[in-house]
């Protein structure tokens, strides 16, 4: 496929998504995987009242008022939405910190980040002899 976004001459690429990985991102699965939350827990559609019925026996479920059969109350759309909202926001947050947690928190194994000499220029100015106060309350 060609790309107008880059920066670089026309070539043909292999589209991100049939590279290897490509199918596993979040933005791909996403969409219809809340769209079927969504229509899970609203029965949108016959199929989705019953799917949900299936669940819930699956997960151990509960009977109707007579004790005869197992049921599943629809969800208002509200509180759908805010569900869906809320696993899209849980997927993110697991993605963004997948992609950039590892630069911000620091596991035991990996090395300490070397100070850069340059970015202390204004406190070593007035005194470079003198050591850094430190930040830590003992």
């Amino acid at each position: 496929m060609f790309s107008f976004l880059y920066p670089t001459p026309l070539t043909l690429t292999t589209p991100a998504e049939l590279q290897p990985y490509g199918w596993t991102t979040t933005d791909l699965w996403c969409a219809p995987l809340v769209t079927g939350l969504y229509a899970l827990l609203t029965h949108a559609q016959p199929f989705w009242a019953d799917l949900h019925v299936l669940i819930i026996e699956f997960i151990g479920g509960y009977l109707d008022e007579r004790q005869s059969k197992l049921t599943a109350e629809a969800v208002d759309p509200e509180v759908a939405r805010v569900i869906c909202t809320l696993v899209l926001i849980g997927l993110f947050a697991t993605r963004t910190v997948k992609n950039f947690g590892r630069s911000l928190v620091l596991s035991p194994d990996s090395p300490k980040p070397k100070a850069n000499p340059k970015s202390f220029s204004y406190a070593l100015s007035t005194s470079p002899q003198a050591p850094l106060p430190s930040m830590r309350s003992e």
